[in-house]
């Protein structure tokens, strides 16, 4: 007796897979496709390039500008450094050559109020304060800490005038 799962298969019919294969294209189809690829790469390399380039070199123009504004700044901050400091010594010494010029002319007491005559040149009485109390102390010839001066503005040959009063120190 015939076997029946034998049977099922009796009508399958086997193919060789070489020729179920789709057929390849031949040599000269590849050639071809091989050189249009390779001449739309040879067109469009060139666009590509000049637009890396251009990136490449912005970027390091953005770059070398940074590193130059930052350089800049640093000399600038030491031009402002050192003009601020010729700034703050030429103020000292004008501030010293103006004290220089502050000379007691006299000293007087009146009515238990001590009077110092001074020319004060450019000096501010501010500025001379230090100077006056000095040399009064060597006019008066006793230490005046705490002491008010009565201050008057030698004029030359005319009058004196009240310019203030300070307390040395």
């Amino acid at each position: 007796m015939p076997d029946p799962k034998i049977d099922a298969f009796s009508e399958v019919e086997f193919r060789n897979r070489a020729k179920i294969a789709a057929p390849r294209r031949s040599g000269p189809d590849r050639f071809w496709v091989g050189v249009g690829i390779f001449l739309l790469v040879a067109m469009a390399y060139p666009f590509y390039s000049y637009a890396v380039h251009s990136y490449l070199v912005a970027r390091e123009f953005r770059e070398a500008a940074a590193r130059a504004d930052a350089e800049m700044e640093r000399f600038n901050a030491n031009l402002r450094r050192e003009a601020a400091e010729s700034q703050r010594v030429a103020a000292a010494e004008a501030l010293r050559t103006r004290q220089r010029g502050v000379s007691v002319a006299g000293t007087s007491t009146i009515g238990g109020k001590r009077v110092v005559i001074v020319n004060l040149g450019q000096a501010s009485l501010a500025e001379a304060k230090a100077t006056v109390c000095a040399q009064a102390e060597r006019y008066f010839r006793e230490p005046l800490a705490g002491e008010a001066l009565h201050i008057q503005r030698h004029r030359g040959k005319q009058p004196a005038i009240d310019a203030g009063t300070i307390i040395c120190d």
